[in-house]
């Protein structure tokens, strides 16, 4: 549905886009030709104008999309972290140099990071070179419940979590679903991208922090990926995943899932793309995130071996 109400956003903002969705959507055009002479081709009737019933429907959707907003916001804005947050912030208060990278929404990463005292930034706008080791960079690439953006001059803003969730919770102050941007006057809403492939074309300002993401992959050691369901509406970070892979031969990639199948499916994928690719550097971890997260954090700074039933297994071994 947000989907579908973001479609609806963007196409209403262009008539010829508008039109072109109405065509294919409410046509009740002439029965398609298998040949037709020259002079039929040139003559051919001009696409049909929407019908105001058609149009309307459209913008219904338009409309449906803050009440989805207030829908998404209240979960988010009162979850807190888990067993699985708080053992990757773990991870990051004895690693300092690790990069955590989120396509969700809400702030439970952010709130597990910043109740240990650790710094981070959110690496929108320029970074503090001055301080590139001491800061633990987190990078929302599909946006967050306190990051808001201008329709207009497309810039962003972010917001104190702590603060807006302490408000929120307390009825001092509503989520604010739609806004005035204080840069130009325009209509300012919440950052958050839906699972759409024309992400790249509807939020431009995210550009640069998708560019940096690349960088993290290329510059990691190992990525550990928790949860992530490698969609094909993000098939961009595959691929970025897929290039930091290529690049360094030595790069693992731990993901921890309860879909037995994901790891096979995302390193078929990997060997497609990569020539001579080794399949056991791809490492399967088929238990929930919460249970298994904190012995693997703890594995990874060599505190403690994980037990033989919750080992983490190659991909080139039979599935148990």
């Amino acid at each position: 549905m947000l989907t579908a109400a973001q479609i609806a956003n963007f196409s209403t903002k262009s008539s010829g886009i508008l039109a072109l969705l109405n065509y294919f959507l409410y046509s009740r055009g002439e029965p398609v030709r298998t040949r037709r002479t020259v002079e039929e081709r040139v003559i051919r009737r001009p696409m049909a104008r929407p019908e105001p019933s058609d149009v309307s429907a459209v913008a219904l959707l338009q409309d449906t999309l803050q009440v989805l907003f207030s829908l998404l916001a209240e979960p988010m804005i009162s979850a807190k972290p888990n067993a699985g947050h708080k053992a990757i912030a773990k991870l990051i208060s004895k690693h300092k140099n690790t990069t955590v990278i989120t396509t969700n929404y809400d702030g439970c990463i952010d709130e597990a990071i910043t109740d240990l005292g650790i710094p981070c930034e959110y690496l929108i706008g320029q970074p503090d070179s001055s301080k590139k080791n001491e800061i633990t960079k987190l990078v929302k690439m599909h946006g967050s419940i306190n990051w808001f953006y201008c329709e207009s001059c497309q810039e962003m803003d972010r917001y104190d979590l702590g603060y807006i969730k302490e408000a929120y919770q307390n009825d001092k102050l509503s989520y604010p679903v739609m806004g005035i941007c204080k840069h130009c006057g325009g209509l300012s809403r919440p950052m958050i991208v839906p699972p759409l492939s024309l992400k790249f074309f509807m939020f431009p300002s995210l550009a640069g922090l998708w560019d940096r993401t690349q960088t993290a992959f290329q510059e990691s050691k190992i990525i550990l990926v928790v949860g992530y369901s490698f969609s094909e509406a993000d098939a961009y970070i595959t691929k970025m995943i897929s290039r930091a892979m290529a690049a360094n031969t030595a790069k693992q990639l731990i993901i921890v899932d309860t879909n037995r199948s994901l790891v096979a499916n995302v390193t078929d994928k990997l060997a497609t793309h990569i020539d001579d690719f080794d399949k056991r550097r791809v490492i399967r971890a088929v238990e929930s995130c919460d249970v298994l997260l904190p012995k693997l954090c703890n594995s990874l700074l060599g505190k403690e071996t994980l037990p033989a039933s919750s080992k983490a297994k190659s991909t080139t071994k039979k599935k148990t």
